[in-house]
């Protein structure tokens, strides 16, 4: 038989059992917290470091859900992420409320992390916090929501659900509000880095609206100054030299632009769209004929079979096939030909740009597609005039496609592109 000195041991040695485990736990947390406090500070996007987060203190907590909600215009709470393991799932992202109906926030202190221990008890005594009420029925029962504070103001939240009541305690809304602070920076890069995109994408359409149009103004008003309508009074001509002259002007806006848009980082953004490569090139090879015709050059596209839509942005693979057309002509004698040339090759498009120019010598093509690379031709050919292939390089390759070139150094040069395609031919 058991007796009393026996049983205490037994138990004081239970309760250092579970001390260890519990120490034990804690240090296993704060080792996490630190490995996600480092990858935080590497600079991940803010999706990975949330995934990361979840995978990391999802065998260490008990929590079956995190969301991310993020502030804008200081009323509206949208839920910008969140990943759950509950089955029936009733809070979607991109699922908006107003701040003050939301529940999220502090009342006693905005600024801290709040803790609710029961909420279905919250819910009946706050009837109007829509994020909580659609986390009720998934049958969560308690929540950890932590501010994203960042200059004393509000970015959004960090929230942990858990389907068991008292989930969370106070040593939580230190672990994890430190671990909201570190989030904090990841949140405001990528909103900066989402208010850039759009601005770039913006800038793309503008410049692809007027592109065109303005191409084909100039390319009138050149043939009509050089007698292609009729004869012109003085006072006509002078009048539509203005308009070239303004025509010029704006050309070299758009182009600036579209540099900047580029943007020296070497970062391209991208809009693919389905596109009917047909109409497509047809454009393009409506926006460079006039610059061809000035120099008595003919400019020709070539579409050897029937092409299918293709997914790609436009307005920047427009840019690809104007710097490469415009060069092309820029580069090429009086009464030569450019041609465009489109195929289908193993369910990759092929575009081919070849001209009758002076081409490169041997030892400058290896070095085209550099940022610093200048390509030289002859007297007629604007010598030293970059041709920013190494631009034309970052665009393709972001399609998932490559470029090539072949020059023959007084013969010419023949630029390829492969894109590969998404959609059969004939469909």
């Amino acid at each position: 038989m058991d007796t009393p000195e026996k049983n205490e041991s037994a138990g004081g040695h239970c309760k250092i059992e579970a001390l260890r485990d519990s120490l034990e736990q804690q240090e296993k947390q704060i080792q996490q917290m630190t490995q996600i406090t480092e990858q935080l500070n590497l600079g991940y996007y803010l999706d990975e470091a949330l995934e990361r987060l979840y995978t990391t203190f999802k065998d260490l907590l008990d929590f079956q859900r995190i969301d991310l909600a993020l502030l804008e215009d200081k009323e509206t709470v949208i839920l910008r992420w969140g990943k759950s393991d509950l089955d029936d799932k009733r809070l979607f992202e991109g699922h908006t409320s107003k701040l003050t109906d939301s529940g999220l926030l502090n009342a006693e202190t905005p600024n801290k992390p709040l803790i609710i221990s029961d909420l279905k008890f919250y819910c009946e005594k706050h009837p109007e916090s829509e994020i909580y009420k659609f986390l009720s029925d998934e049958g969560v029962l308690s929540v950890l929501s932590c501010p994203l504070v960042c200059a004393e103001s509000i970015l959004g939240f960090l929230f942990f659900s858990s389907i068991h009541a008292q989930a969370f305690h106070e040593p939580h809304t230190r672990q994890f509000g430190h671990i909201a602070r570190e989030l904090t920076n990841v949140v405001e890069k990528t909103h900066m880095a989402e208010l850039g995109e759009r601005r770039h994408q913006q800038l793309n359409t503008v410049i692809n609206d007027f592109k065109n149009p303005l191409a084909i103004i100039k390319g009138y008003t050149d043939m009509m100054v050089q007698g292609a309508s009729g004869e012109l009074s003085d006072q006509q001509i002078s009048m539509l030299i203005t308009v070239q002259k303004n025509c010029n002007r704006m050309q070299k806006i758009i182009n600036d632009l579209s540099n900047v848009s580029m943007g020296e980082s070497g970062r391209v953004d991208m809009l693919r769209r389905e596109t009917n490569i047909i109409n497509f090139l047809q454009n393009c090879h409506q926006t460079n004929f006039f610059q061809a015709r000035e120099k008595s050059i003919i400019l020709n596209l070539i579409i050897k079979e029937v092409l299918p839509t293709c997914t790609i942005d436009a307005a920047r693979m427009s840019q690809v096939m104007d710097a490469l057309v415009s060069n092309a002509i820029k580069y090429s004698r009086s009464n030569t030909t450019v041609e465009i040339i489109a195929e289908l090759l193993f369910n990759k498009l092929m575009i081919f740009v070849k001209d009758q120019g002076v081409g490169i010598p041997d030892t400058e093509i290896p070095f085209v597609f550099d940022r610093s690379s200048r390509l030289k031709g002859d007297q007629n050919a604007a010598k030293d005039k970059a041709l920013r292939l190494c631009d034309v390089r970052q665009i393709v390759e972001a399609h998932k496609g490559s470029i090539g070139i072949e020059s023959e150094y007084g013969k010419g040069t023949t630029v390829s592109i492969t894109i590969p395609m998404t959609k059969k031919a004939g469909l």
